[in-house]
């Protein structure tokens, strides 16, 4: 699984090889086969199995948005790897993610956005969500802005608590009830 992993995250689905997978877990290529009869099967499993975790945070009814930002943004810092599969998937235009189900769609499909749009108004749920999904997915990026913003220690543990109280202080501000006559 980790051979996998590590393969999908640096090549994404098109420009991995199932040999390479199989010679950096020390199997045979059919060894690797007998398990997954196909790259895709492995690529699902790999898929799901990472998106469990994420899963099981977005559908939580009991956490307040800060939270669910907060630990979303903490969980990300755990498995970076998700994150550029995720991303690789998502430019060669997302057909694997939409067959499996992303869990951030099932978190609205279960009433995420409702939870919020009570709170703070439809509109107003939409742009916080894509504005913290946002907040938190560039974070990650190799990108040579946000090296220059938070430096190469922007992944040791003082960096990763720093951004996730932010994100958790901007997500209390973006769905706080508003003030009478300021919806």
């Amino acid at each position: 699984m980790a051979a996998a992993v590590e393969e999908f995250a640096a090549h994404g689905y098109a420009g991995t090889r199932v040999v390479r997978i199989a010679e950096r877990a020390g199997l045979t290529h059919a060894m690797l086969h007998y398990y997954f009869e196909t790259k895709g099967a492995l690529y699902e499993h790999v898929l799901t199995t990472l998106a469990d975790p994420f899963r099981t945070l977005l559908v939580a009814r009991k956490l307040d948005a800060d939270q669910l930002a907060e630990k979303t943004f903490r969980l990300f810092a755990q498995n970076r790897a998700y994150i550029r599969i995720v991303l690789w998937e998502l430019a060669a235009g997302g057909g694997q993610l939409e067959r499996l189900g992303l869990p951030s769609v099932e978190a609205l499909e279960a009433g995420l956005l409702a939870r919020l749009g009570a709170r703070v108004g439809t509109e107003a749920a939409q742009q916080g969500v894509a504005s913290l999904l946002g907040a938190t997915l560039i974070y990650f990026f190799d990108d040579p802005t946000i090296d220059k913003l938070f430096g190469k220690q922007r992944f040791d543990d003082r960096a990763i608590d720093a951004r996730a109280r932010h994100l958790a202080s901007l997500a209390k501000r973006l769905f706080a009830t508003p003030k009478a006559g300021t919806r």
